[in-house]
């Protein structure tokens, strides 16, 4: 089975195009930044300081106008008699401590006759029990992964988020967009699509603060791409630790009659995986800076009530990776079957590398970053998934019997000179009483068994 693909030129928009000003500020704002930094450690920081080369701050004076406002912007009654948000005791929970249970599925939301995707988002607080934690973890409407949003090439998707985290929210960036801050604010990024980054569409710049809703409208070109995308918060400043937590969700662009795609393809049934980094010396980090009121990630936290415990109840670690919010689950596949892997790396610092044991199973790439590759589908050995990155991969496997997928020694070494910021190793953890973030200098070696804690084959 081979199929290849026509080429389509997609010209930058105006709204690309100002985003990337923007970037080109921000990165002479950085430069500021390290120079007054610099400064400050060696006691000479002059009295004034020119800041003629950044952006204009009185945008940053104040909140709500710290970022943009959208559509349908405006305060709810959250909580109280008549609230529409969760409060504590009412709060879900999902249990996950075990592994080796089956896949869960996130909730799918599919678009109306009319061909409009329409969901409600509570950006809210839920109770998450992990393999080695218990603590209380930001993502929507009570569950984590998000829904996956199902769209239409041509059709178009609207969200009324809902923001349910209380006030007070930490203090802002003011200067610093990119410190860790405002733990509570929020907004949502589609990650991939070609869509206009204006409001009420995928505006990175819009401020939902505690108890307040906006509304994102977004259209969809009869020419769009199909395939695998996903969805984040990315306020800048609580993205950090509101991704590495685990909000995220996946969206699925379905494939249109552009596409010559063979039958087989389009009906393989699909197993949507978002893969998430859970690194808690990384949402330590931005807790603490962000003085974020709802955790420490911590067991020595100066909160009066910190709901974060280690458990180690299926496991020690503290750097793992999970699938959909689970620690090692189990895929069940009918033998000779091919399947679509759909898969989403929700990371904020590190890649993977991860194969198959043994010879039963056969892996075919048929598209990376929603884009379907020229010669799919492709024979592969590995898949490899840095932070954003999707990929969609045809599984079969021909044997009776538990298969393994495995951390592969490459996700160390494919950039062990970094230890962080680079691939994923397990190896890498963290005393959670620590003072401060500690990385190694060196990362030991290690061999695939090492690899997923004491259950390996």
């Amino acid at each position: 089975m081979k199929f290849s693909l026509p080429a389509y030129l997609l010209a930058a928009s105006a709204a690309a195009k100002k985003r990337d000003v923007f970037h080109a500020r921000n990165t002479a704002n950085q430069g500021l930044r390290r120079r007054v930094q610099h400064a400050a450690e060696m006691d000479s920081l002059p009295e004034e300081l020119d800041l003629s080369m950044s952006l204009d701050y009185s945008r940053f004076d104040s909140h709500p106008q710290f970022y943009d406002l959208h559509e349908g912007y405006g305060e709810v009654k959250a909580f109280g008699p008549g609230g529409i948000c969760s409060e504590g005791d009412s709060y879900e929970t999902l249990d996950l401590t075990q592994a080796f249970q089956p896949l869960r599925k996130p909730t799918q939301v599919y678009p109306d006759e009319d061909g409009v995707t329409r969901v409600t988002m509570k950006f809210e607080p839920i109770n998450y029990h992990g393999p080695s934690f218990s603590n209380i973890i930001r993502s929507w409407n009570g569950e984590a992964p998000g829904p996956t949003l199902h769209l239409q090439p041509g059709g178009s998707l609207e969200i009324e988020l809902i923001n349910c985290q209380r006030r007070p929210d930490g203090p802002y960036q003011g200067l610093w967009k990119n410190d860790y801050a405002a733990p509570n604010t929020t907004n949502i990024h589609t990650h991939g699509p070609h869509i206009s980054g204006e409001s009420p569409g995928d505006n990175v710049f819009v401020n939902l603060g505690p108890e307040n809703m906006t509304i994102y409208k977004y259209h969809f070109d009869e020419n769009h791409f199909p395939g695998t995308f996903w969805y984040h918060p990315h306020f800048h400043g609580s993205t950090a630790l509101q991704v590495g937590q685990g909000a995220a969700g996946m969206m699925i662009i379905e494939d249109n009659e552009l596409y010559p795609v063979p039958d087989m393809v389009k009906n393989m049934e699909d197993i949507q995986m978002v893969v998430q980094h859970m690194n808690l010396a990384r949402l330590q980090d931005a807790s603490r800076t962000s003085k974020d009121e709802v955790t420490k990630w911590t067991t020595d936290s100066t909160l009066e009530d910190d709901p974060f415990t280690l458990t180690n109840i299926t496991t020690d670690l503290t750097n793992f990776m999970l699938i959909n919010m689970q620690f090692i689950p189990e895929i069940t596949m009918e033998v000779g079957k091919w399947y679509r892997w759909r898969m989403a790396m929700s990371s904020i610092e590190e890649g993977i590398a991860f194969n198959v044991d043994g010879t039963s199973c056969q892996m075919k790439l048929l598209a990376k970053d929603s884009i379907y590759v020229s010669d799919a589908p492709r024979d592969i050995s590995m898949v490899i998934l840095s932070p954003g990155n999707r990929a969609d991969v045809a599984v079969r496997c021909d044997s009776v019997g538990p298969q393994y997928v495995n951390v592969t020694k490459d996700s160390c070494d494919l950039f062990a000179s970094t230890g962080s910021n680079g691939n994923f190793c397990p190896v890498d953890q963290f005393d959670p009483n620590r003072p401060a973030a500690i990385y190694p200098e060196s990362i030991p070696d290690v061999t695939p068994d090492m690899l997923v804690g004491s259950f390996s084959n």
